[in-house]
C-alpha cells in the first residue's frame, strides 16, 4: 500500500462501505491503474474520494489533482474539499474553481501556477472547458508538471468515444504518471459500448481492448441475448460472454446500492407512475399527426427515421403549446396566458398542478423534473403565483446554483417547490430539502430519470420520500416507460445480477417501431391492463395517503419499483409457466413459447415422423447454404456501419443500416436482425436522436 493516512476524526465519519471504497481505490494507486466507483447516486462518491485523495497527499504520494465535474457541481465540491482536505486533514492545500467566468489569460496563469507549485493543489473545473482547450490543463501552457491524478465526475459525458470531450479527457490524462478514476452512477446509460467507453479511459485500454473486438466479444452476443425470442444457442452465447465480462471488469469496478448498504441510515422510498389521460384537444391532434404524411412518409420510405415524429408527439402529451405552427421558442414569457385554459390544453398539466396542491397540503417539498425548459415555463406559470418556488436550468449562472440548492435546502425555507431542468440540475445536486419528486416527462434514458430521483433521495435525508413519474397512457410515452424498463434491464444484468427480470421482457417485435404511433382508447392503458390481469395491479387501499387515482385525468396508478421484480413471464400472455430458467437470459420454457405462438406440436405417427424428420433435415441444408450467403453480406454491412461509427460519421452509418432494412430485411435471419437492430439503436441514441435537446 502506498504511504496512506487520514485523522481518526475524518475515518470515524466513514461509513463502513465508504472505508472498503476508500481502501478499494488505494489499491488501484498502487497497482498503477485506475478504475469506475459507480455507487448509487447520493452514497457519497465525492466524500470518498476527497478522503483517498487527502490521505495520499498528507503522506505526500501525490501533490498535483485536476477534478473534472459538470458546471452544477463545482461548488460543492469545492465545499466538501474544503471541510475535508483543510478542516480535517489539517493540508496547507491551495484549491481552485476554475469556471468559464475565469478570463483565458488568467485561467493559464492559475494552471501553470498549478502545476508548478510545491505545495498540494486541487483543481476544480468543467468537462467544456477540458473539451475546448485541453492544452490549457497540459504541458504545452502550464508547464513541465503532469497532473498526479485526474478524476472525472458523472464520468457518462465521455460515454461516446466519438467525441471532443472524450478525446481531449484522454489529452490531459496521457502521462504514465497520472492515475484516471471515473465517478459515476450510471455506467451504463443505453449500450455496453458506453461501458467500453468508460473503461478504456479509467484503465488506458488495458482491460476491454479496442472497441470491435470489444463488440464481437461481449457487445454483439449480450444485446442479442436479451430478446425475450432469441434462440437458445443465442442465450447461451449471451450468458457466456457476460460472465466472462463480469470477471474481466470486477477489479477495477465497484458499485453498491443505498438498498443494500444504506436500508438502516436512510427513510423508504417509495415510487409510482401516474398514468394520465390526453385532453379533447390533444387527443384529436395526435390522431390528426399520426395518420399525416409526416408518419406515412416513414413507413413509405420517403424519409428514414421516425424521430422527428416521435419527438413531435413527446411535446404534444406535454402540452399543445410545444407544437404549435407558431414557435413556441419565440415566447419569452407565458405571463399573458390565461392558467384556465392551459390547463385546459392538457390533462398531464392538470393532473400535476392538482397532485402540488394535495401534497404541499400535506406539508411536502417538491421537485419537479422536465426535459424541457419551455415545459418549465408553462408550469412555472401556473404555480407560482399559489406557491413559492425557486428554480435551476441550463440558463442558471454557475455561482447562482449552489446559493439556490443551499436556500431551498435550509430548515426554516419558505420554497416549496424546486422546478429543475432535467439535463441542466439533474446531476450532481444536493436537495435533501425536498421529500417529494415528480418526473413530468420521463427520459428515453433510465439512468437520467434515477440521476433526478436521487436529487432528494441520498445520505442526508431524513424524511420518506415518494417519486411519481407522469405518463400519458396509450401514447408514445407508454412505449417509451417499457423501453426504459428494456434498457435498465442491461445495467442491472451485468451490474448487480439483478436484471434477469427485466432482460427479456420484450421481443424484437414488441419493441419495433411500427407501435410507437398507436393512439390507444381514451382511459385505456395496456401496460396498467398487463398488470391487472397477472395480479400485479397497484393497491390503493394498502397506503391510502399515496393513492391518487382520484385525481380528474389520472387513468390509473402503478408501483415503479414493481418493474423489477415481475416475474421473467410477464410479458408472455400464456395462463401456465413451468421451471423457468434462472440464468440472466433465460428463455421462456418451450410450452411457453407453444403457447405464445398459439401453435401446439402436432400428434404424428411412425411415418409421418421420419418423412417430416427428412424434410425437415433437407430444408435446413438449403437454409444453411443461403444463411451462409447472407451472412458474408450482412456482417460486411454492419462493419461499414462500425466503421463509419466510430469515424463519426453516424448518419451515414443509419442510411446504409436503413438500406439493409428495405432491401433485404424479409430475407435475414433472426439473428442477423437483431444484429441490425442493436446497431440501429445504439447509434442513432449516439446520435442523440432519441432524447430532446
Amino acid at each position: 500500500m502506498p504511504a496512506f493516512s487520514i485523522p481518526s476524526d475524518l475515518f470515524d465519519k466513514l461509513y463502513d462501505f465508504q472505508k472498503e471504497g476508500v481502501a478499494w481505490m488505494a489499491g488501484l494507486y498502487v497497482g498503477k491503474i485506475g478504475g469506475v466507483l459507480a455507487d448509487d447516486m447520493g452514497m457519497g462518491k465525492t466524500y470518498m474520494t476527497l478522503s483517498l485523495l487527502g490521505g495520499l497527499m498528507k503522506a505526500k504520494t501525490i501533490q498535483k489533482v485536476l477534478i473534472v465535474a459538470p458546471v452544477s457541481v463545482l461548488r460543492n465540491w469545492a465545499n466538501e474539499a474544503i471541510k475535508i482536505l483543510r478542516n480535517c486533514i489539517n493540508l496547507k492545500i491551495n484549491i481552485e474553481v476554475i469556471a468559464s467566468d475565469v478570463s483565458i489569460q488568467k485561467r493559464k496563469k492559475k494552471l501553470h501556477q498549478a502545476l508548478e507549485a510545491q505545495i498540494p493543489q486541487l483543481i476544480i473545473t468543467t468537462f467544456g472547458l477540458v473539451s475546448n482547450n485541453p492544452d490549457h490543463f497540459t504541458q504545452r501552457v502550464a508547464g513541465s508538471g503532469v497532473w498526479d491524478y485526474v478524476v472525472l465526475d458523472e464520468a457518462h459525458k465521455i460515454k461516446n468515444p466519438n467525441t471532443i470531450i472524450s478525446t481531449n479527457m484522454k489529452v490531459i490524462a496521457h502521462s504514465a504518471r497520472t492515475r484516471r478514476l471515473i465517478l459515476t452512477g450510471t455506467p451504463i446509460m443505453n449500450n455496453l459500448n458506453e461501458l467500453h467507453s468508460l473503461f478504456t479511459f479509467a484503465t488506458s485500454g488495458k482491460i476491454l481492448g479496442p472497441y470491435k473486438e470489444f463488440q464481437t466479444n461481449f457487445g454483439r452476443p449480450i444485446e442479442a441475448a436479451r430478446s425475450a425470442d432469441a434462440e437458445d444457442f443465442v442465450v447461451k452465447s449471451g450468458e457466456k460472454a457476460m460472465q466472462e465480462l463480469r470477471r474481466l471488469i470486477h477489479p477495477y469496478f465497484l458499485q453498491r446500492t443505498k438498498s443494500e448498504y444504506l436500508s438502516d441510515n436512510l427513510p423508504p422510498k417509495k415510487e409510482y407512475v401516474l398514468w394520465t389521460n390526453l385532453s379533447s384537444l390533444q387527443r384529436k391532434r395526435y390522431s390528426e399527426y399520426a395518420q399525416s404524411e409526416n408518419v406515412s412518409d416513414y413507413f413509405k420510405g420517403v424519409v428514414t427515421s421516425p424521430l422527428f415524429a416521435i419527438t413531435w408527439l413527446q411535446k404534444l402529451c406535454g402540452h399543445p403549446l410545444l407544437v404549435e405552427e407558431e414557435s413556441v421558442d419565440s415566447i419569452e414569457c407565458f405571463d399573458e396566458h390565461d392558467i384556465d385554459e392551459l390547463l385546459e390544453a392538457s390533462a398531464k398539466l392538470k393532473v400535476l398542478s392538482d397532485l402540488v396542491d394535495r401534497l404541499i397540503g400535506k406539508g411536502r417539498r417538491i421537485l419537479i423534473f422536465s426535459q424541457s425548459t419551455k415545459v418549465l415555463d408553462i408550469i412555472e406559470r401556473v404555480l407560482k403565483e399559489k406557491f413559492t418556488l425557486q428554480r435551476i436550468d441550463g440558463k442558471t449562472k454557475e455561482k447562482d446554483r449552489q446559493i439556490r440548492v443551499d436556500q431551498f435546502n435550509e430548515e426554516a425555507s419558505d420554497i416549496a417547490i424546486m422546478l429543475i431542468s432535467t439535463k441542466a440540475g439533474g446531476q450532481g445536486l444536493t436537495l435533501t430539502g425536498a421529500d417529494t419528486c415528480i418526473v413530468y416527462d420521463p427520459s428515453w434514458n433510465p439512468a437520467e430519470d434515477a440521476q433526478a430521483v436521487d436529487r432528494c433521495y441520498r445520505i442526508g435525508q431524513r424524511k420518506a420520500v415518494q417519486v411519481f413519474r407522469l405518463i400519458t397512457a396509450g401514447t408514445v410515452e407508454e412505449k417509451r416507460y417499457e423501453k426504459q424498463i428494456h434498457k435498465d434491464g442491461l445495467r442491472r444484468t451485468l451490474l448487480t445480477n439483478t436484471g434477469n427480470q427485466t432482460a427479456k421482457y420484450f421481443t424484437k417485435e414488441e419493441l419495433q417501431r411500427r407501435k410507437v404511433f398507436v393512439l390507444g382508447e381514451e382511459g385505456e392503458c395496456e401496460f396498467l391492463d398487463k398488470l391487472k390481469r397477472r395480479g400485479f395491479a397497484y393497491n390503493k387501499n394498502a397506503n391510502p395517503e399515496h393513492s391518487c387515482t382520484s385525481l380528474q385525468g389520472v387513468v390509473g396508478q402503478s408501483s415503479h419499483d414493481i418493474v423489477y421484480s415481475l416475474p421473467e413471464d410477464f410479458y408472455l400472455d400464456v395462463q401456465t409457466i413451468t421451471s423457468p430458467s434462472k440464468h440472466p437470459f433465460s428463455s421462456p420454457p418451450t410450452e411457453a413459447k407453444w403457447i405464445t405462438k398459439k401453435t401446439q406440436p402436432k400428434i404424428m405417427g411412425r411415418s409421418q415422423a421420419v418423412l417430416s424428420r427428412r424434410t425437415s433435415a433437407e430444408n435446413k441444408e438449403n437454409e444453411k447454404k443461403n444463411s451462409t450467403e447472407k451472412m458474408s453480406f450482412v456482417d460486411e454491412t454492419l462493419s461499414r456501419a462500425e466503421h463509419f461509427r466510430i469515424c463519426g460519421k453516424g448518419e451515414k452509418a443509419v442510411d446504409l443500416l436503413m438500406d439493409l432494412k428495405d432491401e433485404r430485411y424479409g430475407t435475414l435471419t433472426k439473428v442477423d436482425k437483431l444484429k441490425m437492430h442493436d446497431t440501429f439503436s445504439s447509434i442513432t441514441t449516439e446520435l442523440g436522436w432519441l432524447s430532446e435537446k
